[in-house]
């Protein structure tokens, strides 16, 4: 579903952002993006649901906290991310953790571009702004790799023996 979002905004902005782009993709923008926040916050639970179980009582966060942290103004910038770390090391996670690292950090170079750029008189389909774009691209293709990184992790994990995961 990520996926599916950027390529409607990548198709709209390739077409320059005509009306006629416009008109037949804002009816989907909406529904896509949605729907793939709701996905990716369902899998972004389990994966907490799964560490805590891995690593019991190692987590700076609650596996509550994990979707409603994504709503409170302030904690959203920062949380996310530090939930995706502990996930990452209950998991089992090999290496360095870079990709959660360039994710969040592409995320949130599209969240304040999405924030400010309308604020500032744009259009979130203006053609002058393919940087906003650009972004969102990159945010999404890191954001997909993470996820199949730490699915990979904690699949890793279940197949090394650990019960009762929640999968």
């Amino acid at each position: 579903m990520i996926a599916m979002e950027t390529l409607l905004h990548v198709a709209v902005t390739v077409t320059g952002g005509r009306d006629s782009a416009i008109a037949w993709a804002a009816p989907l923008s909406v529904p896509l993006f949605l729907t793939a926040v709701g996905l990716f916050l369902c899998w972004f639970h389990r994966c907490s649901r799964n560490a805590e179980l891995f690593a019991p009582g190692r987590h700076q966060h609650s596996e509550e906290a994990t979707v409603g942290i994504w709503f409170h103004p302030l904690k959203m910038l920062w949380a996310p991310r530090r939930i995706a770390l502990d996930i990452w090391n209950a998991s089992g996670g090999t290496g360095s953790p870079w990709l959660i690292n360039a994710w969040w950090i592409a995320w949130l170079g599209k969240f304040f571009s999405a924030l400010l750029y309308p604020a500032f008189g744009g259009s979130v389909y203006d053609p002058n702004a393919t940087y906003m774009f650009q972004i969102g691209v990159v945010a999404a293709g890191l954001a997909i790799l993470m996820i199949h990184q730490l699915t990979a992790a904690q699949d890793a994990k279940v197949g090394a023996g650990v019960r009762d995961t929640g999968f």
